[in-house]
């Protein structure tokens, strides 16, 4: 019988946290995904001095322009570790942050197909979780 109970007290438990942590999820998701003014938008450059004309207001834009930018500039922004300020300090995504950090050993065109697997997912994990 108090084994039961205790199962019974140890899953309630896990139920309340796990509601909690959803409803904390729905907002960083919320913050993480929205569109950012002009002056927060992330600023694809080639190189020192060398603006391509491209920003991304969001991390879906981000995502899209991606893409298309030349690798040129991903290769730059990533060797400067560009990419996870701007995820961590401006969108507030930790977690993709450490995830495109722990990319190791790669350049050009294997560097942003890793980049866009990574920021696709998290894209898809944060709009799940934004509508039910």
């Amino acid at each position: 019988m108090k084994e039961k109970v205790e199962k019974e007290v140890e899953e309630t438990i896990e139920e309340k946290v796990g509601v909690a942590k959803k409803v904390v999820d729905k907002e960083l998701a919320s913050k993480i995904l929205k569109t950012f003014c002009r002056e927060e938008a992330f600023y694809f450059f080639a190189g020192v001095g060398q603006f391509t004309g491209i920003i991304a207001s969001s991390l879906a834009d981000f995502n899209d322009k991606l893409k298309t930018i030349k690798v040129e500039s991903v290769d730059f922004h990533f060797s400067r570790q560009d990419f996870e300020k701007w995820i961590k300090e401006t969108l507030g995504d930790a977690e993709l942050a450490k995830q495109i950090n722990g990319i190791k050993g790669l350049k050009g065109e294997a560097l942003r197909r890793e980049i866009l697997q990574r920021v696709e997912t998290r894209v898809k994990e944060l709009k799940s979780a934004v509508t039910p």
